[in-house]
């Protein structure tokens, strides 16, 4: 260490069931040294990528003794293209196509994580390609009346993933029970900034068709303004694929001694024994695989009507009154995966029964029995008296408009006043409740099941 202390490595293999006392790791006559034949083959591979250090002169354990630079390449571009006709002196139309931004770039070094030579790990990907299409027709009926319709569409495709969509942790020799093509966590390797992020993929695919139509009439001083709209959404969304892959954690104490001044229940290792370093080399590590929830296929709709009437009542007074009427229909996922709970049953409700559940790989059996284990009751929609979707809609979003603008003053002296007041609707977007993060969300059940490898405690029961 930074104070010249030597750190004692011992083998775990040695463990008297009793004393819990070991015998120190020696090879070939010299302490402290480890057989070379006894690297586990994870620590085999990850030495051969990573790169030889520039500052070989400089202790590791104790300050970075590589320095280089991190490539990062990103390309973004838009291409637009609109066609405008005019197809009489009444009629109007137009059409615009815009592809972009679309942007790939791969980082190779993020926070925290080792510069390697293998292209599959390390790696932070981001792709976004979005389109849309915009369509635009304007009749004017006469001077007073017209109409525009406009109809619009897009798509955004986005991912985010930390190396590829590969089984990496297959290749590595590693433990995938979910079969995730992610790559795998691996941490507390004993080195500063020396670690693999997990894969953490993240994918949303957003697609949305709408259409307004807006019509003018100017009647006297009152210029009417009515219409409405329409909007319907495919919102497929993966959350944070947090440890899905496999998580590695090499502070598991395997080459230190135990400290008999701390509890069996919560051991710690005695000062200068030990290290991280020595328990990747051999292969000894705590291993957590969560199972989380895939894809959400949710499908959105939004109405709405309006009218105003914007009154000049005065050269000098004008009055905004009017009413919108806003309606969302409760969000549909397409193979009923949503879930909530019934607080009087003290149940979780299901949009629908667990064999569909675990038919769509939103669910494992062994997890559910976990959970009813401890007394937690399932139940479908029906059951529950909810609707299938989980929601109750709400049609009585009407929101009022009153607006006033009054002119002071003549010419280059002239000032406008401005008055107003309106009640609005938002609804909660559907990416903030299905974000997951290394909890789960409160706001949302989630079948979590973590499994733990560790070695067997002297009486018996894993820790």
């Amino acid at each position: 260490d930074a104070q010249g202390r030597l750190y004692r490595l011992y083998d775990p293999w040695t463990t008297d069931a009793s004393s819990w006392a070991r015998q120190p790791f020696a090879y070939g006559g010299r302490l402290n040294v480890i057989d070379p034949s006894r690297v586990s083959p994870l620590a085999k591979y990850l030495y051969s990528i990573t790169p030889l250090p520039t500052h070989p002169q400089v202790n590791p354990l104790i300050d970075s003794n590589l320095w280089m630079q991190a490539p990062q390449w990103s390309r973004t571009y838009t291409m637009t293209t609109r066609f405008d006709h005019q197809l009489s002196s009444n009629d109007r139309f137009f059409a615009r196509y815009t592809r972009g931004v679309n942007r790939n770039r791969m980082t190779s070094s993020a926070i925290s994580t080792a510069l390697t030579t293998d292209p599959d790990i390390g790696q932070v990907i981001n792709r976004t390609s979005d389109q849309s299409l915009a369509l635009s027709y304007t009749r004017v009926f006469s001077p007073t009346f017209f109409n525009e319709l406009l109809l619009t569409g897009s798509r955004l495709p986005y991912l985010r993933s930390a190396g590829p969509q590969e089984n990496v942790a297959a290749r590595l020799g590693l433990p995938n029970p979910l079969g995730i093509p992610l790559v795998p966590g691996i941490i507390n390797t004993g080195l500063t900034n020396y670690q693999i992020d997990s894969g953490n993929a993240r994918y949303q695919n957003q697609a949305a068709i709408v259409i307004d139509d807006n019509v003018t009439r100017i009647v006297g001083k009152h210029e009417l303004q009515f219409g409405g709209h329409l909007r319907y959404e495919q919102l497929n969304h993966l959350t944070n694929s947090i440890q899905t892959a496999g998580w590695h954690d090499y502070a598991t104490l395997a080459t230190a001694l135990y400290d008999p001044a701390t509890t069996r229940t919560n051991p710690q290792a005695a000062p200068q024994t030990g290290h991280n370093l020595g328990n990747m080399y051999i292969g000894v590590m705590n291993y957590v695989v969560r199972f989380r929830r895939g894809h959400y296929y949710v499908r959105d709709r939004e109405y709405a009507l309006y009218f105003q009437d914007n009154f000049k009542v005065t050269p000098r007074l004008t009055l905004n009154l009017g009413l919108r009427w806003e309606a969302w229909p409760e969000y549909r996922e397409k193979y009923g995966v949503m879930l909530s709970f019934d607080p009087d049953r003290r149940a979780v409700v299901l949009g629908n029964d667990l064999d569909s559940f675990y038919r769509s790989g939103n669910a494992v059996p062994s997890a559910v029995a976990r959970f009813q284990s401890l007394g937690v009751r399932f139940l479908t929609a029906a059951e529950a008296g909810m609707p299938a979707t989980l929601l109750y809609p709400n049609w009585k979003n009407f929101g009022p408009r009153v607006g006033a603008a009054y002119r002071l003053g003549q010419a280059r002296s002239a000032a406008v006043v401005r008055a107003g007041y309106r009640i609005s609707y938002t609804k909660w977007p559907v990416v903030t409740w299905m974000e997951q993060s290394a909890v789960t969300p409160p706001l949302l059940a989630d079948f979590t099941n973590s499994v733990t490898n560790a070695a067997q405690a002297p009486d018996g029961i894993p820790r």
